[in-house]
């Protein structure tokens, strides 16, 4: 648990996490996030249920799927996000979110592809290009809404 200072009081309480584990891997992590009032504000689960991982307990392949919500109910009109993010050869390969607004409604997608990022031999990005565009909703149909890529915008490049 995080709080706010060393009193521990429950208002002061920011964030409570929970992993479980199987067979030696996590399966599932829980994430609450209180306001300064401690109220519940958000709620978020990460499923390791797709996740392939080596015999020292590297992720591997597979697919990491995070959804987080208003509160615990897990209703559909109090989703927030929804993202996945799909790993081969040890590193992440695409991740994509969808996000929602408040009355529970697609508002924005999102995709970051890693294809010409460099990892070393301990997993951590070292060189190469992360690309990530945003669309207004998942048929990804060019819009006002569109955000162009950095790295696009830096050489000059529209797309």
């Amino acid at each position: 648990m995080t709080w706010a200072d060393t009193s521990k009081a429950d208002v002061k309480k920011r964030i409570y996490s929970e992993t479980v584990f199987s067979g030696g891997h996590p399966s599932l992590s829980t994430t609450e996030k209180y306001d300064t009032t401690g109220i519940l504000s958000e709620y978020s689960e990460t499923d390791f249920s797709l996740a392939g991982f080596d015999d020292a307990g590297n992720l591997k392949s597979g697919t990491l799927r995070t959804t987080t919500w208003a509160d615990t109910s897990k209703a559909a009109v109090k989703k927030r996000s929804y993202s996945e993010t799909v790993f081969s050869g040890g590193h992440p390969s695409l991740s994509t979110t969808e996000k929602y607004d408040s009355a529970g409604i697609l508002s924005e997608y999102s995709e970051t592809d890693f294809s010409l990022a460099g990892f070393d031999d301990a997993g951590n990005l070292k060189s190469g290009t992360l690309r990530t565009t945003t669309w207004a909703d998942t048929s990804k149909a060019d819009s006002e809404n569109a955000v162009i890529p950095r790295r696009s915008l830096a050489a000059g490049i529209r797309p």
